[in-house]
């Protein structure tokens, strides 16, 4: 009896040795949290705060989602129809649990280029594509790629979801009634009236991520272009090699619910600015 239960602690021994455990890792720029949930595929956090500059960042795993890929990637077919083109993200990264605020901004810039230069928690806005390269530079952080972007904004929807829910979603009329119910009109238009509102006050997306649709819009990485006409799946894309706009995407305070969708795509040459445009971050593991 006692050689067959060495026997079967040896086996069980043996059973467990074979499977090496994922080793737990925390990004070098990030803060220790003791209670952090790790990936266990992966042994990242699935939240980290960055030490420095003081944003959350959410851990995006590697994945396939399926976007509108006809040629001029800006409405449907004659038919109406809408070809899906399959894209893979090959590789972990983190992205901002929120958009920048304010606050943030100030911690390395030397003035609030926003329009509604309300401070806090508010998004920074009114900044330029080329304005923001020196942010980037000083965090250590990078904008997304549009395909990154559309990858979290979708959260596992592989292909076109529902409508866009109230709850996850900041609109023009729910941007008007926040203002409305804390008196913050100021003056007769609604462009002077009404403006963003501080981030995370919505529900957070699947993944964890809030202010994705709405609120300002948010630059990405890419120039502005259409996606390949083929519908051969793709990788990691990264939009042409040169152009004269740069995406943003999510869509604005100023913007029908109707309209905030994960499919959405603008651009504007990356001098200029808008009260409508912000950003959010991403960065490596």
């Amino acid at each position: 009896m006692k050689l067959a239960a060495l026997t079967i602690v040896s086996l069980l021994a043996a059973a467990c040795g074979s499977h090496t455990p994922v080793t737990h890792v925390v990004p070098d720029w990030a803060e220790h949290e003791a209670d952090a949930t790790v990936d266990p595929s992966l042994g990242l956090p699935e939240e980290v705060t960055c030490a420095r500059t003081g944003i959350r960042f959410v851990l995006v795993r590697p994945g396939t989602f399926f976007r509108v890929g006809e040629a001029d990637s800006l409405r449907a077919e004659p038919d109406g129809s809408r070809s899906l083109q399959s894209v893979t993200i090959t590789s972990p990264f983190y992205i901002g649990k929120y958009e920048v605020t304010q606050e943030q901004w100030l911690r390395f810039m030397d003035s609030n280029p926003s329009r509604h230069a309300t401070g806090g928690a508010h998004p920074v806005n009114n900044v330029s594509w080329n304005q923001i390269q020196e942010f980037l530079r000083e965090t250590q952080t990078r904008l997304p790629t549009e395909a990154e972007w559309e990858y979290v904004c979708r959260a596992g929807e592989s292909a076109e979801g529902p409508e866009t829910p109230p709850s996850l979603a900041w609109s023009y009329d729910q941007t008007v009634a926040y203002w409305h119910a804390r008196g913050r009109e100021r003056g007769p238009t609604a462009t002077a009236k009404y403006s963003p509102v501080p981030v995370g006050l919505k529900e957070p997306n699947p993944w964890g991520v809030h202010d994705m649709l709405g609120n300002v819009e948010e630059w990405c990485s890419d120039w502005l272009g259409p996606y390949p006409a083929s519908a051969d799946p793709i990788t990691d894309p990264r939009g042409p090699d040169t152009g004269e706009f740069r995406v943003f995407r999510g869509g604005s305070w100023w913007m029908s619910l109707d309209d905030l969708t994960a499919t959405e795509r603008s651009g504007q040459g990356p001098d200029s600015d808008s009260d409508e445009i912000g950003f959010r971050v991403a960065r490596e593991p």
